[in-house]
């Protein structure tokens, strides 16, 4: 969580690219995408910030609340959009049962409205 354009995403972004050496380098764990195909927004942002040649490359865009990054559901009888979830596996490398799920959300806090 924080304020707009306070770096969420290139944190998260970031996050993902070095947790995977950092866990098998002290733990011993893997880290693997659990959702490749859900996974794409959050992975082409990675791409985009440690592949980029300039500063211009690396911009991330802010996030919109339709397209990829939402769904729309239905919400106590109202439509809402929710953010995606992004699934990954953490499994330590010598006993594949032990095993778990991490799920990461890129959300964007909208300005609150009172209800007339």
């Amino acid at each position: 969580m924080g304020a707009p354009s306070s770096g969420k995403s290139y944190y998260l972004a970031t996050l993902l690219q070095q947790l995977p050496e950092e866990l098998i380098r002290y733990q011993s764990a893997v880290l693997q995408d659990g959702d490749p195909s859900g996974n794409v927004r959050l992975n082409e942002m990675k791409n985009r910030l440690f592949s980029a040649t300039n500063q211009e490359d690396a911009f991330i865009s802010k996030t919109d609340f339709e397209g990829l990054m939402y769904k729309q559901l239905p919400r106590n009888g109202k439509t809402v959009a929710l953010p995606r979830p992004f699934v990954y596996h953490l499994r330590q490398s010598q006993n594949v049962d032990n095993r778990a799920a991490i799920v990461f959300y890129r959300q964007r806090r909208r300005a609150l409205q009172a209800d007339h």
